[in-house]
């Protein structure tokens, strides 16, 4: 049986590489070197992101309203954390489910290395 080609955006491995490249090399300069990388790897998420939604979309009721919506900032607010790095290396998103309703929603982290997840609740 021949498979079908689909055209849902997939998660590049450009953009996993960047995300372990970040992680090795986490700091101000080397991410300003690399923001062209980081701008491909961010329109990357948005469209999976956007994928993902629509097709949740089918059998739940979500009032996130896009999938860059649903994305996480990257910069780390070190004002708390000094210690923390200045960058996370992952992207992470959260879906919402219509309120007052419906509660709970589902998350998903994006993360090389195998330390990628999705939870619902």
């Amino acid at each position: 049986m021949a498979r079908r080609k689909s055209n849902i955006p997939t998660i590049a491995s450009s953009t996993m590489i960047f995300l372990r490249d970040l992680e090795q090399n986490n700091d101000r300069d080397w991410f300003e070197a690399n923001r062209d990388r980081y701008t491909a790897a961010q329109a990357n998420m948005e469209a999976f992101a956007d994928a993902l939604l629509e097709r949740m979309r089918a059998h739940d009721k979500l009032s996130t309203p896009s999938g860059r919506k649903s994305l996480m900032r990257i910069y780390t607010d070190q004002r708390f954390h000094k210690d923390r790095p200045p960058y996370a290396p992952r992207f992470g998103g959260r879906f919402a489910r219509v309120k007052p309703g419906l509660r709970g929603g589902y998350f998903f982290r994006i993360q090389p290395g195998g330390r990628s997840y999705v939870t619902c609740g």
